[in-house]
């Protein structure tokens, strides 16, 4: 959906269990179209390859705290990441996904985001998982890699096998003599053409030449 200011929202963050914010980073955006992102990062550039929207100077994250995503004027929840009020040790985890040391990408399948804070947090429910520092973007609700590379829908399906030649395409007139061509093949194999011609001698003992 396109969000018209990006100023209505804040984000989150409770650290190691706490049931209360320790870091509110109001928005600084304005606009956001259908399939754009808003990067925001850490303030210590050494951390980072790509230049972030917006920085902040608070200590973000380490994968034990839980992260919201609030609409500032009606309170709503839009999306969140952990459990509110929950320490999970050095981080949420379960079948191979964890939310420490790596790179978490919503599944393309997830259209909504978790509104629910305080339920049980599994990160291999709606996230892929990918090495450290694999910066990402959102979109088309899958991932497109700042090295190029795709992820989910971004990337492009296998190539069909078109045949040289189409049924669809007409035959073009051509002179017998460019079918036959100079050598021992056809230059033109392959290709739908139209011959109009009249026959003018009939040779039945051989060579045309031989018969003077």
């Amino acid at each position: 959906m396109k969000v018209s200011d990006l100023t209505q929202y804040q984000v989150e963050v409770y650290f190691n269990g706490a049931t209360t914010a320790g870091a509110t980073i109001p928005l600084t955006g304005g606009a956001l179209e259908p399939c754009e992102s808003w990067i925001i990062s850490d303030n210590d550039e050494s951390l980072v390859d790509f230049e972030a929207d917006q920085e902040v100077t608070n200590n973000l994250w380490n994968g034990n705290d839980a992260i919201i995503l609030r609409r500032i004027a009606d309170s709503t929840i839009m999306d969140s990441l952990g459990k509110v009020g929950d320490n999970p040790g050095a981080s949420w985890s379960n079948n191979g996904v964890q939310t420490v040391d790596r790179s978490l990408c919503r599944k393309t399948t997830v259209m909504t985001g978790d509104i629910d804070p305080s339920d049980d947090f599994d990160p291999s429910l709606e996230r892929n998982q990918f090495n450290i520092d694999v910066f990402f973007t959102q979109m088309d609700n899958g991932c497109k890699c700042f090295d190029g590379s795709s992820l989910g829908p971004t990337e492009p399906p296998p190539p069909t096998f078109m045949p040289t030649m189409s049924p669809t395409v007409p035959p073009r007139d051509v002179f017998i003599h460019e079918i036959q061509g100079s050598g021992f093949t056809s230059p033109i194999v392959g290709v739908r053409v139209r011959v109009q011609a009249i026959v003018i001698g009939d040779f039945q003992n051989g060579d045309a030449d031989e018969e003077r």
